[in-house]
């Protein structure tokens, strides 16, 4: 079952404001030697430093896993063959989930009596995919909620070509292979939770208090993560359980509040993610034909009429072209990004007339119900 995000996102933020910060601490414990770790003030980084962006951050959080797994459990980092090809220092992503599956236990249940699903964990390692903290030699990917890679050809440079399999065999697959991307070479200096410099060329283990910040920070942005995850992928191939945890998160937004539980139910089935890189990046022009309809999830985007100039500004949770859903009319207004990587839902208007037509309808009638143009 998908889990709060915000419940999550709220309680990160109470730790926040109740830690004192201790710039001169040391953190040279083995996370195996700590026995008693004080949950309710941790020295965090994480929720500590506002000023540190959000990248920063994740980077960090994977800098201490990484840290941790090669001190606790250097054989997950192995090379490995396959296919007459060679893979340098890679993880496999079933081993990967229960390695830090278990870790969470250790270090969350211990502290603040916090356990993690499968499916929780998976979304740590989808953020961290995400931001680059680890990777692989393939071109299009994603991670399956069991962790199991959805990909499509290797990159040329291996001469492999791997086609997508179910999720059973992706699931037993040896060659679905994972590598750090951070190491010494890369990172001269990282900042641990406690705010010491931490000197990358020497190997000292995160203390428990570390580790169980960056797990409890992954945890919280994990969700984000897979709902992008889950939308990136064709409706036919979403589990149950994805459903279930797109369903969930799409009860936070703001556009779809009006919608009946059923109309959301068939929503998590048919909505995808969209994202564009830079601002002036035009969604539509005036007079296109209408054939989807966007939800703002970050950013924003600017309302556009030709010698009105700009007439609105759209932000998050703000919807637009829902009308285009049920009218053959075309496109009343220029549509184009005010924010760089702006983050769009978007639902099909040929996805809505192949689920029974009830998204259909409940749309018609609630924008026959309003008094704003269709943009």
């Amino acid at each position: 079952m998908a889990y709060n995000f915000c419940e999550m996102q709220q309680c990160n933020n109470e730790i926040a404001n109740n830690v004192r910060y201790e710039p001169n601490a040391v953190t040279t414990i083995n996370i195996d030697n700590e026995a008693q770790s004080d949950w309710n003030s941790p020295s965090s980084y994480f929720e500590l430093n506002n000023s540190t962006s959000l990248d920063s951050r994740i980077h960090e959080a994977g800098y201490i896993l990484k840290q941790a797994m090669e001190l606790r459990d250097p054989r997950l980092i192995s090379d490995r063959k396959g296919h007459l090809q060679s893979f340098l220092s890679c993880m496999i992503g079933t081993e990967m989930v229960d390695w830090l599956s278990t870790l969470a236990a250790e270090t969350l249940n211990s502290t603040k009596n916090i356990s993690l699903t499968r499916f929780q964990v998976v979304g740590m390692w989808q953020a961290l995919l995400e931001n680059g903290v680890i990777s692989h030699g393939n071109q299009t990917t994603w991670l399956n909620s069991d962790l199991s890679l959805v990909f499509w050809p290797f990159d040329c440079n291996f001469g492999l070509v791997f086609w997508p399999v179910s999720n059973e065999l992706q699931f037993a697959d040896k060659y679905i292979l994972y590598h750090w991307t951070i190491g010494t070479t890369s990172s001269v200096r990282k900042r641990l939770t406690t705010g010491v410099m931490f000197d990358a060329e020497h190997n000292m283990a995160p203390s428990v208090n570390d580790v169980a910040a960056a797990i409890f920070f992954l945890s919280t942005i994990g969700p984000d993560s897979l709902f992008r995850m889950i939308l990136s992928k064709p409706s036919s191939e979403r589990t149950l359980q994805e459903l279930e945890h797109v369903y969930e998160e799409l009860l936070h937004v703001k556009a779809l509040t009006h919608l009946s539980t059923m109309v959301k139910r068939e929503l998590a089935a048919v909505v995808f993610f969209e994202q564009h890189q830079h601002a002036g990046h035009v969604l539509f022009r005036q007079g296109d034909e209408g054939n989807c309809w966007y939800i703002v999830l970050k950013g924003s985007v600017d309302v556009i009429i030709h010698g009105k100039g700009v007439v609105c500004t759209l932000r998050e949770g703000d919807d637009f072209g829902k009308l285009a859903l049920v009218n053959d009319a075309p496109r009343a207004a220029t549509v184009a990004l005010r924010e760089d990587k702006s983050q769009f839902l978007r639902i099909d208007k040929n996805d809505f007339n192949r689920r029974k037509m009830i998204i259909q309808w409940h749309l018609a009638y609630t924008a026959s119900m309003q008094l704003h143009a269709a943009y």
